[in-house]
Parts: C-alpha cells; structure tokens; sequence
C-alpha cells in the first residue's frame, strides 16, 4: 500500500506542480473543476444517490454553480467572498459537531436530504478557494502550491508519526486509524513549512510573519476535520474508500477531503490578513 501510494504520488505530484505554475489561470481554475467534479461522483455514493441518472444531474447541478461562482469571481462579486466567510465559520462549527459525535454519542444519523446539500457546500467552495487565489492574488501559484504542499505534509506528518508514536486514537468511533500523536505530528511538520516558507518564499516579517503561520496553523487543524467528517458518512453507508482511481489512495474524494475545509479557511484568513483584496 505505502509503496502504491509513493509511485502514485511521484507520477501526480509533478504534473500538478507543472499544472499550477504553467497553466493560466482560466486553465488551473478548469483542471480545479474537473478534480473535485470526479470527487462529486464520488461523493453521490455516500449521498446514496442510488441511480446513474441521479448522481450525473447532482454533478451537472455542481458544475452549474461552479460556472456560477467562477464568473462571480471574475467579477469580483461580494457574493464570493460571503460565502467563504460563512463556510469558514460552519468548519469551525463543524469541529463542534466531530467532539459532540465523538465525545458525546450524538450520532444521530444524517439525512439523504443533509448529505446532498452538505456535498454541494463540501465541493463548491474549496474550488471557489481555488479561483479566489488565482484571480486575487499576484503570486497565486506560489499561494496555491504552498497550500497543498502543508496539508500534504501535515498528512504525511500524522501518518508517519501516528505509525512510530500513536499511542492515543484521536476518534475511534470516525477513524480508529487516527491517534493524537499523529496530529501533533502533522502539525509540527506543517508549522515548519509554515515558518520557512512566510520567511523565505514569501519575504514576510514581524505580525505578518505571525499571521501567516496561525492562518496556516488553523487551517491545518481545519483539514482534519475535514478527513474526519467523510470519515463519518463513510462509515454510517459502510463505504471504505470513496473511489479506486488513485491506487494506495482510494479515490480523488479521499484525497481532497483535508483540502475541502483548508482551502475555504485558508483563503478566509489570508481576506481577513489583507493578503487578498
């Protein structure tokens, strides 16, 4: 498994590098659609939308409002960043709700109703993240690039760490896979990522400097929950893996899972930074 998901990643990593820096930026926005389309299929099944017809019309229905959002960032429209306001918000509540459903045995269910419009804000809005730093930001492939590569690291982090120290399962009950040591390793890895690169990529200094690293440091743990929480669906329609596409790493919507809750926290802080006008 580990050797599969090393030679997976060695053939992806670099056309998704070469993907960032050389594709313009209509182009990048295009291939970001196209990913976390494929993870909407994907994620239909965990929607138990039973029929073929029913999942292509939820993912005709995603790429409407991807469309959507994408020429009302262009335009620049309020709209957009209100949104990834709000969704920033309802990942930090949604960590709330992992401890309640963790902790507390609050595991009611979620509706077939909740989970389709749960998969649209899931989808929509790490894309619309996507756009927001290609179309706001000067430097946005270094942006975009330094945000995968610390949510990588924090994965890679936790799993080495959780396989050679886990000692303490973080949430059995969601992913027994999981332990606090883990995390704490994930983080430190990304937080060293943090640090080099707000000092030496991005030339900040001082506050800035500061903000930078916390921003990347709530995102990190906002990526969690966002494992997490698929985790939860996963497990309450028996589903293993969301897809076989990527082979040692299930399918795309396991692997953008940490990324649809960082993105929308990440570009929220770097708004509220004054980062992105």
């Amino acid at each position: 498994m580990l050797k599969q998901r090393i030679l997976t990643a060695i053939i992806l990593v670099p056309l998704l590098v070469w993907g960032i820096f050389a594709l313009p930026k209509q182009w990048f926005t295009l291939l970001a659609a196209i990913v976390f389309l494929a993870a909407c299929w994907e994620w239909t099944r965990l929607a138990e939308l039973t029929s073929s017809l029913q999942r292509v019309v939820y993912c005709v229905v995603l790429a409407a409002l991807m469309v959507l959002y994408w020429q009302l960032t262009v335009k620049h429209h309020p709209a957009v960043k209100i949104s990834l306001y709000i969704t920033a918000l309802l990942w930090l509540g949604a960590l709330v709700w992992l401890y309640m459903y963790e902790a507390k045995g609050m595991r009611q269910p979620v509706s077939k109703a909740q989970r389709i419009v749960i998969g649209y804000i899931l989808l929509l809005m790490p894309f619309t993240g996507f756009a927001v730093l290609s179309y706001y930001t000067a430097n946005a492939p270094q942006y975009i690039l330094y945000l995968l590569v610390s949510i990588w690291v924090a994965d890679s982090g936790a799993y080495f760490s959780g396989r050679k120290w886990g000692k303490h399962k973080l949430a059995p009950t969601i992913s027994p896979g999981k332990s606090r040591e883990g995390v704490v390793g994930g983080m430190i890895g990304s937080m060293l990522v943090a640090v080099l690169a707000g000092s030496l990529v991005f030339k900040l200094q001082g506050a800035d400097w500061a903000v930078f690293v916390l921003i990347t440091l709530i995102s990190v743990i906002v990526s969690v929950a966002g494992d997490l929480f698929e985790s939860v669906f996963k497990r309450q329609t028996g589903i293993k893996d969301s897809g076989s596409l990527l082979p040692g790493h299930g399918g795309i919507l396991d692997r953008v899972d940490s990324l649809n809750s960082a993105v929308p926290v990440f570009v929220t802080g770097l708004m509220l930074a004054g980062v992105i006008g």
